[in-house]
């Protein structure tokens, strides 16, 4: 299954993307979308950072904690954020 991780916001304004390959049923990225969700609302910054993942195909994002990531996802976490390019 394809993840996808989109970063938007920054001064730049420019978002960013960048995906990997997990081995996981639909239903273990259900489960791991409702670890990654963000459980409570940030402060609104200007210039801020949002951060959002999605598998390939699917219509809705989730938006993410960095911070807070489940250890289960930290390493892929890690590979994404390596890959990450501005979308042209």
């Amino acid at each position: 299954m394809k993840i996808i991780l989109t970063k938007s916001g920054g001064l730049i304004g420019k978002p960013q993307r960048a995906e990997i390959d997990l081995d996981l049923t639909p239903e273990q990225w259900r489960k791991m979308k409702d670890l990654l969700k963000k459980k409570k609302p940030s402060k609104t910054v200007a210039d801020g950072f949002n951060q959002y993942v999605e598998a390939e195909g699917e219509d809705d994002t989730t938006l993410i904690d960095p911070v807070n990531l489940p250890v289960s996802f930290k390493e892929h976490y890690a590979e994404l954020e390596k890959k990450l390019d501005y979308l042209k």
